[in-house]
């Protein structure tokens, strides 16, 4: 998805190579401001070219089965902060976004296990391995992006959303009637698809996500920006 014109003030750089893209519907033109009430934002590392069309074609196919909706493969590297309505940090967090993109560098992760949780969005999934880098990648975003209260003191560690607590990628979004059901997709995914177990991809872009409304939000979520992880190389920062 692409926003038909990016507002003028967040114009991400795109002299200097790959830019982000922004929701003009979310942000008012030029501030920052005006955004949509209760936002959910989100940050995932995204994947491309034949990789991602094979996790892509996984999604699609158990996802169809379960009638659950559409969504691209991703490791969600930090979720959860909010933005009310008006709220002006867009910006910061734009900016912050594009500087922790410029300090990891792409990263080579390897899908384990798939698994199955009651929560809706962990209700099928194939676990990552935790490296060292996708485990610093996460410390320094909750730095950046979700920063402790002044009042703590204690440098965060790496930590992942529950109950998995682990980094992972996401099969399918849906509410199972119960266990016996959960079970049997992911039965359905060992037995379909048994690459997945050992299946190794690089994660090459950091992209911002708003990700409101739950499981009936999903078919809503929207890109608000995406930048290549750059490691060690610099570039301007956008204006």
């Amino acid at each position: 998805w692409r926003p038909s014109r990016q507002p003028p003030g967040i114009r991400m750089a795109a002299a200097q190579g790959r830019s982000a893209t922004v929701s003009g519907k979310d942000l008012a033109p030029g501030t920052g401001e005006g955004l949509v009430a209760d936002l959910s934002i989100s940050w995932w590392l995204t994947l491309g070219g034949a990789e991602a069309e094979r996790l892509q074609d996984l999604i699609a196919r158990h996802s169809k089965s379960l009638e659950a909706p559409l969504f691209p493969p991703h490791v969600t590297l930090l979720s959860g902060v909010r933005l009310a309505e008006g709220d002006a940090r867009m910006r910061d967090l734009l900016h912050s976004t594009f500087q922790l993109a410029q300090e990891i560098g792409p990263m080579n992760l390897v899908c384990q296990e798939v698994k199955g949780f009651e929560q809706w969005n962990q209700c099928l999934l194939l676990t990552v391995g935790l490296t060292d880098e996708l485990a610093s990648a996460n410390v320094r975003a909750q730095q950046l992006l979700k920063p402790a209260p002044p009042d703590v003191a204690a440098a965060p560690a790496a930590a992942f959303a529950p109950p998995v607590r682990l980094p992972h990628v996401s099969v399918a979004y849906t509410d199972f009637p119960g266990d016996d059901d959960r079970a049997a997709a992911i039965q359905r995914v060992e037995d379909s698809d048994p690459w997945v177990k050992g299946f190794a991809f690089t994660a090459c872009t950091l992209s911002m996500w708003q990700t409101s409304g739950g499981l009936r939000g999903v078919p809503t979520w929207r890109k608000l920006a995406d930048f290549p992880l750059a490691g060690s190389r610099k570039r301007k920062a956008p204006v």
